[in-house]
């Protein structure tokens, strides 16, 4: 399963259709930490894809916290956020996460091919 946390409804409706179509795999889409917490402890996640601001919460304190739950299982993460580089949390994220791309700099095909070198 994909998790994707994203507190814009319809980028997340999008993100969901393009991800389960070409990675063949179920996605998850929540704004909502806490049901992302349960996503991640209750299923199979193989990719995370978080937006670092969530309005009153945060991609990187989830994947923070998710790190210090699951130590030496969480998934491969990615953060795709409207953020500038110069953004103290777009860098805080660069080193948390596997991978931080700002939305509108990368081509939807580009980051489907980033992620799918990160899942091989």
């Amino acid at each position: 399963m994909i998790l994707i946390i994203e507190d814009d409804y319809d980028l997340g409706f999008v993100l969901k259709k393009l991800f389960s179509k070409i990675f063949k795999d179920e996605c998850f889409v929540t704004s909502k930490l806490k049901d992302a917490f349960l996503c991640v402890c209750s299923d199979d996640v193989i990719l995370i894809l978080s937006d670092l601001d969530l309005g009153f919460e945060s991609g990187t304190d989830f994947i923070r916290k998710l790190r210090l739950i699951k130590p030496h299982s969480t998934p491969p993460n990615v953060a795709f956020t409207g953020l500038t580089p110069e953004d103290k949390r777009f860098k805080e994220a660069s080193w948390l996460c596997d991978a931080v791309y700002q939305k509108g700099s990368v081509s939807a095909g580009e980051l489907c091919k980033q992620i799918f070198q990160l899942l091989t």
